[in-house]
């Protein structure tokens, strides 16, 4: 399995809960082994197996920029790796 990290400051503030929930949920609907493992401060901390990652970072990418519409768009910055902070690197 990998960790992972989806990063983006403004998206966590915008209906948070609601997108870490949208996100577990949508996980489970695509038949995904990836879990969320922690949210902290304006990351949320995932974990997947290898082959899943792309498709992990699509999903998390859609629900997290989609948080809200804005003048200035909503970026989430992904990192993978091993560990927290292989992933963070």
């Amino acid at each position: 399995s990998r960790a992972w990290t989806c990063c983006g400051r403004a998206t966590l503030s915008i209906g948070s809960r609601g997108r870490v929930r949208r996100i577990h949920h949508g996980l489970a609907a695509e038949g995904l082994k990836a879990r969320l493992l922690l949210q902290v401060h304006d990351e949320l901390v995932l974990e997947a197996p290898e082959h899943e990652t792309a498709q992990v970072a699509k999903l998390v990418r859609a629900h997290m920029e989609g948080a809200a519409t804005l003048t200035v768009p909503l970026v989430v910055d992904i990192g993978i790796g091993d560990n927290w902070l292989d992933a963070k690197a």
